[in-house]
C-alpha cells in the first residue's frame, strides 16, 4: 500500500498496482497518520526535514512494516508512506526446498552466516526460518537485533521454554556494530541481525565474528562479499 499526497490510495496484489480509493489524499492527513502510527508527535516533522523512518504498526486485522520518506508532489515536497503486510511466523525450513549442503551451512557452531541478495529476494524470510528451526529443536535464547522486527520467534507454537528475546531493538540502542556487541553480551544462544548497506559490511562482520556465538545477518548486495577468516 502506498499513500502519497495528490494520489489515491495505491494497493498491490500479486505485483499488480491499482487505486484503492476514489478520493485523492492530502498532505495533512498523511502527516497525521504518520504521527499516529509511529506513536511520535514529531514523526512527520522529522521525515519532512529529510530523515526516513522504518517501523512496525499493528492494526486490528494485520501487522504492517511502514516506511516513511520525503517525496515530490505537484505542490513541492511531501511525505510518502509505504505499508507492507508482515506475516506472524516464518515458513518452515523444510518447505523451502533448500539443497542439503546449503541447509547444513545455515547452522554453524560459531561465526557468521551472511545471506546476501537484492531487496525482496527473501533474505529475511530465509534467516527467520533458520532461526525458527533452531528455536523449535532446542531451548535456545534467540535475539533478533532489528527494528522493526518482522517475524515473532517468541510466538512459535510448542517452542521449548526459553528466556524471551528482544521483540525489537530498544529505543536508544544503536545499530551495528555497537548494538551487535551489546546484544552479544546478553547471553544469546544465537544472534540474528539485519543490515542493509554493503558499505557497512566490514563494520558488521568484525564484531560478530569475534564472538563464539553463531550469528546470522542479511545484507543488501547482489555481488560477492568477502568475509573475515573467522566468519565460520
Amino acid at each position: 500500500m502506498v499513500l502519497k499526497p495528490g494520489d489515491p490510495v495505491w494497493l498491490s496484489l500479486h505485483g499488480e498496482w491499482a487505486p484503492g480509493s476514489v478520493r485523492r489524499l492530502v498532505a495533512p492527513e498523511i502527516a497525521q497518520l504518520l504521527n499516529d502510527t509511529a506513536r511520535h508527535p514529531s514523526a512527520a516533522a522529522q521525515v519532512g526535514s529529510g530523515l526516513a523512518m522504518d517501523y512496525a504498526y499493528e492494526a486490528t486485522v494485520d501487522r504492517f512494516r511502514v516506511n516513511a520518506t520525503q517525496c515530490r508532489t505537484a505542490r513541492g515536497v511531501g511525505i510518502e508512506l509505504t505499508l507492507r503486510s508482515l506475516p506472524g511466523l516464518p515458513p518452515a525450513l523444510a518447505d523451502m526446498n533448500l539443497p542439503p549442503e546449503l541447509q547444513k551451512a545455515l547452522f554453524p557452531l560459531y561465526g557468521l552466516v551472511l545471506v546476501t541478495g537484492p531487496t525482496g529476494s527473501g533474505k529475511t524470510t530465509l534467516l527467520a526460518s533458520t532461526l525458527a528451526h533452531s528455536a523449535r529443536t532446542r531451548p535456545r535464547r534467540i535475539l533478533t537485533h532489528e527494528a522493526p522486527v518482522e517475524f515473532d520467534l517468541d510466538g512459535i507454537p510448542d517452542r521449548p521454554r526459553h528466556p524471551d528475546g528482544d521483540p525489537e531493538r530498544p529505543p536508544g540502542v544503536p545499530g551495528d556494530p555497537a548494538g551487535g556487541r551489546s546484544a552479544s553480551r546478553k547471553s544469546p544462544s544465537i544472534l540474528g541481525t539485519k543490515q542493509r548497506w554493503r558499505g557497512l559490511k566490514a563494520m558488521i562482520i568484525r564484531p560478530v565474528c569475534l564472538t563464539t556465538r553463531p550469528t546470522s545477518c542479511s545484507l543488501n548486495d547482489s555481488g560477492k562479499v568477502v568475509c573475515s577468516p573467522r566468519s565460520g
